[in-house]
């Protein structure tokens, strides 16, 4: 085995070896359950099909709005003077609104330890604890039969903060961003007043307030969530740092949290949507909230009928119900287990759990639960990933590598493993829609008990290589 020295904390990485080809092996600032009250004077709805306009300008001079800025097809952002709960029950009583709602904040669903473990290592790919990566890469792959590398043709957005797309593990992976998407970057940071709340270490494109606008497809992580996500889906295999589950894969980064590792539904749908349509195979968004959305709900069916496979964390409410939007169906919601070495499966007190949850992956040992105790001493043993190699958090460091913990880093894995999948039926001309992918991650994961589900780790603990081998009972698709 090869070791790369990593430059966060000293800490060596020892890296798999890939046996089609190559060699590779919470948010910074807070990362308490979602902040998600309604948010003064802004709500979002939808108008139904084929509504005139002449009608729409009427309702929303009725309703008083500033302005109304389309989301995606019949679907607005408001921004009012004032209450907008009256405006709200005025509008369930128009027969030309499918819906409307109040625009709620969501937050990242990581941890960063207090302190990372010396010695940590990528365990979470390896046998013992892990995916057993290698087992899944070592199987005669038709997608690694041209030189290829695990998960190559397939695009995983990785809606969150942004990514580094300079750091040394990323820049070969970064999809090219359509020109649509990148002119709407560049009006965002032209426009854009914040610079960290003060914080002179922190660049943001993204202000502090709600806007249409707080949405951005090149800008910078100012957090470094995004960026350790994006490194577990794809890290390169290019001998040095770290390796992710599926390193062929294009990474394109859709920035809709600021750098605080929080977000609004109005730019987090839009994001959402974008996505889907500009090519992604899956969407990675390791966010949630406990409040419905329909705005995210709408969002995710236009992904769905896009045949993008969406994967979402299912929150760190410390034994709160899914959260939205992965308790929403169709999507696979991703828990998380410990990895302790006592227990591997063993499923850490802040996963939530419930009806919804579909799989759960490696998420690190728990994290300090900071709302009931300030123990210095407590921190748990997450993930080595990728952060951003430009200064960034409240430090004022750049980091380069770290580890975080959380049902956030869970997600990346199951997203980088449906990557496999949707490469592998990809190449061999097989059927790769969202329905295809999560009946065959859920059908072969690891149940952990005695029944097939259990709301605390749903289906079980995903298996890469049985995912990419399984023969589902019509003799070969699932």
């Amino acid at each position: 085995m090869r070791r790369s020295g990593l430059e966060w904390h000293h800490i060596l990485a020892p890296l798999l070896l890939v046996a089609c080809q190559g060699g590779p092996a919470g948010p910074l600032p807070g990362a308490t359950p979602a902040e998600s009250g309604p948010l003064p004077g802004e709500l979002s709805m939808r108008w139904e099909e084929g509504t005139p306009e002449a009608v729409r300008h009427a309702v929303r001079a009725r309703a008083g709005v500033r302005t109304a800025d389309p989301v995606f097809e019949n679907v607005e952002h408001w921004t009012l003077p004032g209450d907008t709960g009256p405006v709200l029950e005025a509008l369930s009583r128009e027969p030309h609104v499918r819906w409307s709602e109040p625009v709620r904040r969501r937050r990242i669903a990581g941890f960063t330890p207090e302190a990372a473990p010396d010695g940590t290592r990528q365990w979470y790919l390896a046998k013992a604890r892990g995916l057993d990566v290698q087992a899944a890469w070592s199987l005669p792959l038709e997608q690694c039969r041209h030189g290829q590398k695990p998960g190559a043709g397939v695009v995983v957005a990785v809606v969150d903060t942004g990514v580094d797309i300079s750091h040394p593990d990323l820049v070969a992976r970064i999809a090219r961003v359509p020109a649509d998407l990148a002119s709407r970057s560049a009006s965002v940071r032209e426009h854009s007043t914040s610079k960290g709340a003060g914080n002179p270490w922190v660049i943001d494109e993204i202000g502090p307030e709600s806007t249409f606008g707080g949405i951005s497809y090149t800008g910078v992580d100012g957090n470094g969530h995004g960026t350790h996500c994006a490194g577990l889906v794809g890290a390169s295999d290019d001998g040095q740092g770290i390796v992710g589950v599926a390193p062929g894969v294009t990474i394109l980064p859709v920035k809709t949290m600021r750098y605080d590792g929080s977000g609004d539904d109005v730019p987090i749908a839009r994001g959402l949507v974008d996505a889907a349509d500009a090519g992604a195979d899956v969407i990675n968004f390791s966010v949630g909230g406990p409040e419905p959305s329909q705005i995210l709900a709408d969002a995710l069916a236009h992904a769905y009928r896009k045949g993008v496979t969406v994967v979402i964390a299912a929150g760190n409410g410390f034994g709160d119900e899914v959260y939205y939007p992965a308790a929403y169906a169709g999507v696979i919601s991703v828990g998380a287990t410990s990895g302790a070495s006592g227990n591997p499966w063993a499923i850490p007190a802040y996963s939530n759990r419930g009806q919804t949850l579909a799989l759960v992956a490696p998420g690190g040992d728990g994290a300090q639960d900071r709302r009931t105790t300030a123990d210095p001493t407590l921190e748990a043993r997450g993930l080595l990933s990728t952060l951003p190699t430009r200064t960034v958090g409240l430090g004022g460091k750049p980091l380069s590598y770290g580890v975080e913990s959380g049902t956030s880093m869970a997600t990346p894995l199951v997203s980088g493993v449906a990557a496999l999948v949707i490469a592998e039926a990809k190449a061999r001309g097989e059927s790769h829609d969202p329905v295809t992918v999560r009946t065959r991650l859920l059908a072969t994961a690891r149940p952990l008990g005695d029944r097939p589900f259990d709301p605390a780790w749903g289906y079980g603990f995903i298996r890469p290589a049985l995912a990419l081998s399984w023969t589902g009972p019509d003799g070969g698709q699932p």
